[in-house]
């Protein structure tokens, strides 16, 4: 059963499932109209020999030509790859390359929680000052259903630039706090917070491993992939006859 045809096209419900166009009415009608525009305006251009015009077919040879190319490209150099990135792999890169990963901002790891009352965030505090860990106190808090409804936010021993931290008091407190202290209770617009922190990096500093990481790793799966596209394009240019001739281009060439 179609949903919609235009002259000796059709669009059926299955076409509009595979489309998602299904998921709403609204969606779904939106598609239909679009289809049906679409439709009408092809098949009068087609009517009128444009599917056939010179142009017209070397763009769509050249659009296959590009979609070809990707497709290969993508089955060849962008497989999964990164997954295979050792960890050996990456302290290699860290250290051979640590001036690439000087920080163009100051980073702080922190381990924060913000509570709606004074009272749970002083009892939070308490905990941390009797000597208990951070996620201890934490999962002490989250596991009794009263506690848990006064945390607004938490973190836990994650990294912020000033930028990414928010609210904006934390990185105050951040900068103030020497490392593993536990800070008073702070009243933010957030609520009121308590946090530790557990490392300052300064800009143009080398950063922990920890927080490059990921950069590193892409850093990695870049270079492996720029070789395999070098490595398929010598395996190419053996594989086939290439001959360039430029000089018979050259409209400056001495004859």
């Amino acid at each position: 059963m179609y949903v919609a045809r235009v002259g000796d096209a059709v669009l059926t419900e299955s076409d509009l499932a595979r489309a998602g166009s299904a998921q709403s009415q609204h969606f779904a009608r939106q598609y239909v109209s679009n289809w049906v525009t679409s439709e009408l305006l092809f098949q009068e251009a087609r009517r009128a020999g444009f599917t056939e015009a010179r142009d017209v077919v070397q763009q769509v040879e050249q659009a296959k030509r590009q979609l070809a190319i990707n497709a290969f490209i993508e089955k060849e150099i962008y497989g999964d790859d990164s997954a295979s990135v050792s960890e050996r792999e990456i302290e290699n890169e860290f250290n051979a390359n640590r001036e690439a990963y000087r920080l163009r901002d100051d980073v702080v790891r922190l381990s924060f929680a913000i509570f709606d009352e004074r009272d749970a965030a002083n009892a939070f505090r308490s905990k941390l000052l009797r000597g208990k860990r951070w996620a201890d106190a934490l999962n002490e808090i989250t596991s009794s259903p009263d506690a848990n409804e006064r945390l607004l936010r938490k973190a836990t021993d994650e990294y912020f630039t000033q930028a990414t931290l928010y609210p904006e008091e934390l990185w105050k407190i951040a900068r103030a706090l020497s490392k593993e202290d536990v800070s008073y209770v702070v009243k933010t617009n957030a609520g009121y917070c308590v946090a530790v922190v557990h490392a300052v990096c300064r800009q143009g500093e080398i950063p922990e491993l920890a927080y490059v990481r990921n950069e590193v790793k892409d850093r990695i799966v870049i270079d492996r992939r720029r070789a395999k596209y070098n490595d398929l394009l010598e395996r190419l240019r053996s594989k086939y006859d290439v001959d360039v001739q430029l000089s018979s281009l050259d409209t400056t060439a001495t004859e």
